[in-house]
């Protein structure tokens, strides 16, 4: 159902964009997901391979390794929901109608 359509049965603009702010934090936090679930199974990140080198316990390396790609997920989760919502709140108006975004054809 779209946006429209939820509006138009007197949903409210947060309630109407659920669907289409999921879709986007899934699609922009699942390569990070994956690439975090991989990080050690496949290959040794550069960070982790270095500090080894350096002498550091390897336990140690993994956790700096393990800290620093939950960070980045969490960059990533982060930035996503404030970009969502800060669109919600430019694409709709105070009372919950959609904003008239004009496209070149109009200008």
């Amino acid at each position: 159902m779209s946006s429209e359509a939820r509006l138009a049965l007197a949903q409210p603009s947060r309630q109407a964009a659920v669907p289409y702010v999921r879709a986007a934090l899934r699609a922009a936090l699942t390569p990070q997901i994956e690439t975090t679930r991989a990080t050690g199974l496949v290959f040794l990140p550069g960070a982790m391979t270095r500090l080894i080198l350096a002498g550091t316990a390897p336990l140690q390396a993994v956790l700096v390794q393990a800290v620093v790609m939950f960070l980045v997920l969490a960059a990533t989760a982060t930035t996503t929901a404030v970009i969502a919502l800060g669109l919600i709140r430019r694409l709709f108006t105070p009372d919950h109608r959609l904003v008239y975004l004009p496209t070149r054809a109009d200008h």
